[in-house]
């Protein structure tokens, strides 16, 4: 049930029911709390709030389609990668910047832009920030990398 996903998404993020109610706007984690144990409808415009707020597209939490699993092993591997950053003395947050992305074009041929997250990495000296899509892009990189490097090390040890 919808619930269950999200608490163990919130689980997953190590965010607590209230951090979770002040992103989507109520002032106690009751409301969390009630969603959490299916106890509470959930209107659409609500899950959408939470989704974001948890990093997930609204259908991985409605179950409209087959990809949520896919989804799901995707945001794990962006929390691994970022507690591999944090082992390593990186601090990283997520947080929404109304920062835009172009992602195509309209029918019509005007820009489409999309409000981006932004991952912000910090080790007490340097502080830089990413997209949701170059950071989506950073880790390919560097799972190609790993990839290239562990088959280096196969062919040498044929």
């Amino acid at each position: 049930m919808i619930g269950d996903k999200i608490r163990e998404r919130r689980q997953q993020l190590n965010m607590s029911q209230e951090e979770l109610a002040l992103k989507v706007g109520y002032k106690s984690r009751s409301t969390i709390a009630k969603i959490e144990k299916n106890e509470r409808d959930l209107p659409q415009t609500t899950a959408t709030l939470i989704a974001k707020a948890l990093g997930v597209p609204i259908s991985y939490l409605m179950d409209w389609d087959d990809s949520s699993e896919m989804v799901f092993k995707d945001m794990n591997r962006k929390t691994e990668f970022r507690a591999y950053l944090k082992l390593l003395g990186w601090n990283v947050s997520l947080s929404g910047s109304g920062k835009e992305e172009f992602v195509g074009e309209n029918d019509d041929g005007s820009p489409s832009y999309i409000e981006s997250d932004v991952y912000t990495f910090s080790n007490g000296k340097t502080t830089f920030k990413l997209s949701a899509q170059e950071f989506e892009d950073f880790i390919e990189h560097i799972d190609n990398e790993i990839e290239y490097i562990l088959d280096v090390m196969n062919k040498k040890n044929s």
